[in-house]
């Protein structure tokens, strides 16, 4: 189990599979507006490899003929949901109406679009706000503000003192899902190899009428699909770090070039009045 092979389904968050049926959506969307949908009324419409299949939305749905309803989990802080919402939306409009709607002259009814992002990660964050998109536009237009879509994020971290959870894990599949999470990272922590993590958690959620349905028929679907959400993680983390990297070694040939044009230097004597060590010299050098 600690090196699983992913199967047909790896690709799958277990928020998505988990929650995308009618009856867990039709729950959820209760107990975020207080308004019931029947289970029977809700239509998914989530679509598939939009920026590549990394990058898809997670779930969204009609509801009735009403709600356009879209939801994200995220396990780590993204300014750019609003702006990835944006374009998730314009793609569900595009994708529910006709091409001869567009050129009509009556207006075209639309469902009204709702954002939500369900964030499950470490760090500290209020059980409830929200992320505008307004904020990616520069603050000093002089004529009609800009367009704006909101997202109310929804901070769904376990804990054990139900009083200092989110409102939301009331319901009882997004408190299950939010426990599984918690008690797998917690393993992780203590030392627990990723595979006998998930083996000990599933063990206790099975046996304790968390997610029991849901984890005994997909038992092996979620160890590949969590452990290739923990793998592309890491590969993020990894690429941001390079990225930095990057832009520091940029940084550094610039500074270098701005030394020898303006103080007629040469290289080496350039890089020596920027401290740069002898030892990277060489390859800054190959680079300039």
């Amino acid at each position: 189990m600690d090196d699983p092979k992913p199967k047909r389904t790896y690709k799958d968050t277990i928020f998505r599979s988990y929650f995308s049926t009618p009856l867990h959506l039709s729950g959820l969307h209760r107990h975020i507006t207080g308004i019931h949908i029947p289970p029977e009324q809700i239509t998914i419409n989530t679509l598939k490899h939009v920026f590549f299949s990394l990058s898809r939305n997670d779930i969204s749905y009609l509801a009735g003929k009403r709600y356009m309803v879209l939801q994200e989990a995220q396990s780590t802080l993204n300014q750019n949901i609003p702006l990835r919402m944006l374009v998730y939306v314009t793609l569900l409009y595009r994708k529910l109406l006709r091409r001869t709607d567009f050129f009509s002259e009556k207006r075209i009814p639309l469902p009204v679009p709702e954002f939500y992002e369900f964030y499950c990660g470490p760090k500290d964050q209020p059980p409830e706000s929200t992320l505008r998109l307004s904020e990616s536009f520069p603050k000093d237009i002089p004529f009609a503000p800009p367009p704006e879509l909101v997202v109310t994020r929804f901070n769904i971290r376990y804990n054990e003192d139900i009083r200092k959870c989110c409102r939301l894990l009331q319901y009882k599949p997004l408190r299950d899902y939010s426990y599984f999470i918690y008690d797998t990272q917690r393993r992780i922590k203590t030392g627990e190899p990723l595979g006998k993590a998930l083996a000990h958690t599933m063990e206790y959620c099975v046996g304790h009428d968390i997610m029991k349905d849901f984890l005994s028929e997909h038992e092996q679907e979620v160890v590949d699909m969590y452990s290739m959400s923990w793998r592309e993680r890491a590969f993020r983390e990894a690429a941001m770090k390079d990225g930095r990297e990057e832009g520091r070694e940029e940084s550094r040939i610039e500074s270098i070039r701005s030394l020898m044009q303006t103080m007629h230097l040469s290289s080496a004597e350039a890089m020596n009045a920027l401290l740069i060590p002898p030892e990277q010299q060489k390859q800054l050098k190959d680079l300039l």
